[in-house]
């Protein structure tokens, strides 16, 4: 199901619909967060730098995403 639905958004993000992005963050935030958090421990800000440049890379290269390898390609 998770992989259905990552396929569809990924798939409205390639079109360029924003609203995708949004749910896409809303539902990964956390995961890249910790990631970035753990990786620059004491850093915040430069954690949150890392998450918002992922996002970005994520809107600018959807089509290199392959459903499911969604959290792999923020890490």
């Amino acid at each position: 199901m998770v992989w259905l639905e990552e396929r569809e958004l990924l798939r409205r993000l390639r079109r360029g619909d924003p609203s995708a992005l949004e749910e896409l963050m809303d539902r990964d935030m956390g995961f890249a967060c910790g990631l970035a958090g753990s990786v620059l421990r004491g850093r915040p800000r430069d954690a949150e730098e890392v998450v918002s440049d992922a996002f970005l890379a994520l809107w600018e290269h959807a089509g290199q995403v392959e459903p499911g390898k969604l959290r792999p390609w923020l890490g």
